[in-house]
C-alpha cells in the first residue's frame, strides 16, 4: 500500500559551515550520498513512496538532484516555504490538500536507520491522533526530552532542558506520525511548531500523542566534529546504510566500489573505504577507513585515513590527511599535511607542503600558498602567504596573519639588530609616528 511522507528539507545547517557555504544541510554527502537520498531511500523500504519534499535553502539543488523520485522508486513533490519560513507544523500545513490519510512527517537532515514500519503500524494500532517517534540517549541536553506513561503516551516535555529540568532519556526525534486532523490544528499561513504548539495543545486537550520509542539509530548532524563522527559509526556498523558501490574483500578491507574505479596494484587500501565512481588512486597510496566520493583521485604515496572527500577533490604525491574533510574539487597539492579534524571546503587549493593544523575550517573558493602554515580559521581574502616578507615589504591579514604576537616578535627581532640609542620611524601611509 502506498504511503506519504513529508520531508522536512529546508535547513540552512549554519553549524555545519563551512560545509554548508555552497548548498543546503540535507544535501551534504554521507558516505557518498546526499544526506537526503539515504532519508528517500530509507523512506522507500518502508513503503512511503508518495514523498512531499518541502524546500527553501537551495531548493534548486535539491530539484535536479532528485526530480521527480522516478530514479528512487518514489514520486516526489515539492513545495517551498515563503521567506521567513512557517515553522514546522506551518510548513506541514501548507501541504494539507495533499493528505489525505495517515501520514509520516521526518526531517531531511538528520541520519537513522528506525524500523519506520513498526512505527506506522503502532500508530494505526491506537487511535491516539499523533504518534511522536522518540528514541533514549546519553546525553539528551540538546534535544526535547519527553517522558511517557504506561499506556505509551506522551504526559510531558520539554524543549532543551537544563541537566536541573532533565527528567527522562527519551527524547524527541522530529519523526511523527499523524492523522489529517490534527492538520485543522495549525493556522493557516502563519509561524507553528509541533512540538510547542500543537503537541502541547493536544496534550491540554486531553488527546495526548502515543509515543513510539524506536530501537537503532539516529542522528542530528549537527557540526562538523558530528559530521566526522557519523563516518566512525558507519565504518563501527553502528549504523545500517544502503552504501553505494560494489561490496567487496581485498586483504581484510571493506571496499565498497564505484563504476569505473581505479586502485593501482600497489595500493594498500584497510578497514572500509568506499570508492564512488570514477575515483583514482595511485601507487604506493595507502588509504584506511575513508570515503572517496565520484571522480576524485589519490597520487601515489599519499597517507590518508578517517577522511571524507567529496566529489572531484584531489590529494597528490607525498601528502598526508588525518580525520578530515576535503570539500569538493578542492586540490591537495603534494607533501601537503591535512591534521585531525580539519575541514577544507569546495574549490580550494591546498599548496605543496603547506601545513593545515588541527581542527582548522578553511571557507571555499581559498588559496593557500606553497609551505604556508595555516593555524587559524580561514574565513575573509582569499589567498594565505607561505611567507609575509615580499620584496622588503611584510604584507598580511590584520589579526590574522599579522597579529599582535607577531608584531612583538617582529618588533623584537628588528631592535635586537640595532646599535644603542636608534631614532625608528614607523609609517601607516597616511602619517608618520
Amino acid at each position: 500500500m502506498s504511503m506519504k511522507a513529508v520531508v522536512m528539507a529546508g535547513g540552512y545547517g549554519t553549524r555545519l559551515r563551512p560545509l554548508t557555504v555552497k548548498l543546503s544541510k540535507p544535501m551534504i554527502p554521507i558516505a557518498n550520498r546526499p544526506m537526503l537520498e539515504h532519508i528517500v531511500l530509507l523512506l522507500k523500504s518502508h513503503g512511503f513512496d508518495d514523498i512531499i519534499m518541502l524546500t527553501y535553502f537551495f531548493p534548486e539543488a535539491i530539484g535536479e538532484y532528485f526530480g521527480d523520485g522516478s530514479r528512487f522508486g518514489v514520486k516526489i513533490t515539492y513545495r517551498q516555504d515563503p521567506p521567513g519560513g512557517l515553522g514546522t507544523a506551518g510548513a506541514v500545513g501548507s501541504v494539507r490538500d495533499l493528505l489525505d490519510d495517515p501520514f509520516l512527517v521526518i526531517s531531511g537532515d538528520v541520519i537513522t536507520d528506525f524500523n519506520l514500519t513498526e512505527a506506522m503500524e503502532f500508530h494505526r494500532g491506537r487511535k491516539d491522533p499523533a504518534t511522536m517517534v522518540l528514541t533514549r540517549v546519553n546525553n539528551p541536553l540538546p534535544f526535547g526530552v519527553v517522558i511517557t506513561d504506561d499506556n505509551s503516551r506522551v504526559v510531558r516535555f520539554m524543549e532543551k532542558p537544563s541537566w536541573g529540568e532533565v527528567f527522562s532519556d527519551t527524547i524527541n526525534t522530529g519523526i511523527y506520525i499523524m492523522d489529517p486532523e490534527v492538520l485543522e490544528m495549525i493556522p493557516r499561513g502563519g509561524q507553528s511548531d509541533f512540538s510547542e504548539d500543537i503537541f502541547p495543545a493536544l496534550l491540554d486537550g486531553g488527546n495526548p500523542p502515543g509515543a513510539y520509542v524506536a530501537e537503532g539509530y539516529w542522528k542530528d548532524v549537527g557540526n562538523t566534529v558530528e559530521y566526522l563522527q557519523i563516518h566512525r559509526e558507519i565504518v563501527a556498523g553502528n549504523i545500517i546504510l544502503d552504501l553505494p558501490g560494489r561490496l567487496t574483500n581485498v586483504d581484510n578491507a571493506t571496499l565498497f566500489v564505484g563504476e569505473g574505479c581505479v586502485v593501482s596494484e600497489g595500493a594498500r587500501l584497510s578497514g572500509m573505504v568506499v570508492l564512488g565512481a570514477g575515483a583514482v588512486i595511485e601507487e604506493g597510496a595507502k588509504v584506511r577507513d575513508s570515503f572517496i566520493g565520484p571522480n576524485c583521485r589519490i597520487g601515489s604515496g599519499v597517507r590518508m585515513r578517517s577522511t571524507v572527500m567529496w566529489d572531484g577533490a584531489r590529494v597528490e604525491t607525498g601528502a598526508f590527511v588525518a580525520g578530515s574533510v576535503i570539500g569538493a574539487r578542492t586540490q591537495v597539492r603534494q607533501r601537503a599535511n591535512i591534521e585531525e579534524g580539519a575541514v577544507v571546503s569546495e574549490d580550494c587549493i591546498i599548496g605543496r607542503g603547506s601545513i593545515v593544523r588541527a581542527g582548522v575550517h578553511i571557507w571555499p573558493d581559498k588559496v593557500v600558498e606553497d609551505e604556508a602554515v595555516l593555524s587559524t580559521h580561514f574565513i575573509w581574502g582569499t589567498r594565505w602567504r607561505g611567507t609575509l616578507f615580499t620584496s622588503g615589504v611584510i604584507k598580511g591579514l590584520s589579526n590574522k596573519e599579522i597579529t599582535p604576537e607577531f608584531s612583538a616578535r617582529l618588533g623584537a627581532a628588528f631592535g635586537a639588530t640595532l646599535p644603542e640609542h636608534p631614532v625608528v620611524s614607523i609609517s601607516d601611509r597616511k602619517r608618520a609616528v
